[in-house]
């Protein structure tokens, strides 16, 4: 009796200590689909794929860089959606002729190929998560940053929390902040540089006119009021 007691007691320890995994982290996915719908979660869900493959650090092969340079020129708005589908028929053409290989190039390949497909088709039946479960896996063999994955995930998918846990420190909008109504169930209230959506990433890459227009919007938001 003594045994089966401290193997129960092991099994609860062992139970207990189980960490989360970054798969579990997209319970967010589907609750932010439940509040909207597929397409405008599977459009978040193509960002965080984009973003993640742009912040890489092992260089990706030529077939998978390529694809996502005319995706973030397509989101960027600079590319129309015919330039997604001669890139789809360009991936397809690779993968066909492609040997197996052990160094997950053919992996991210796949999960480029499945960013480029849901951005001419924002729709995935299995639901959001399933499409960025699906994506993680492939990119995984590659490179894995579950740390910077879950990051993006947790930017692209908020969380709602209740007013009731904020005070208004400042009830006086500021005129650099405009509205911008994306879909029936998205807007945005941003100064109008971080309405790009790439603004971030070349500020953080130091781009030297960002990182100027940033400077000068701080400046202006902070001599726009006299403090109360």
């Amino acid at each position: 009796m003594h045994h089966l007691l401290s193997s129960v007691a092991v099994f609860q320890h062992k139970v207990c200590t189980i960490t989360m995994t970054v798969y579990d982290s997209l319970s967010i996915v589907d609750q932010f689909e439940e509040r909207t719908d597929n397409r405008t979660a599977v459009k978040r869900a193509c960002d965080v794929m984009l973003r993640y493959l742009m912040e890489l650090k092992r260089p990706l092969p030529d077939v998978a860089a390529q694809s996502v340079k005319i995706a973030r020129e397509y989101c960027a708005g600079s590319r129309g959606i015919q330039s997604l589908h001669d890139e789809d028929k360009r991936i397809s053409n690779f993968l066909r002729n492609a040997s197996a290989r052990s160094n997950g190039t053919v992996s991210v390949v796949r999960a480029t190929g499945a960013l480029v497909r849901l951005l001419q088709e924002p729709t995935w039946g299995g639901g959001a998560s399933e499409a960025l479960s699906n994506f993680l896996n492939w990119v995984d063999e590659f490179e894995q940053d579950h740390t910077m994955f879950k990051r993006l995930l947790e930017g692209a998918f908020p969380i709602p929390v209740p007013l009731v846990f904020f005070d208004v420190v400042d009830p006086r909008p500021s005129c650099k902040w405009t509205l911008t109504k994306y879909n029936d169930h998205e807007a945005s209230l941003l100064p109008l540089e971080l309405q790009d959506k790439f603004f971030i990433d070349r500020l953080t890459d130091g781009e030297r006119s960002d990182v100027e227009a940033f400077k000068k919007l701080l400046v202006d938001l902070e001599n726009e009021f006299e403090p109360i």
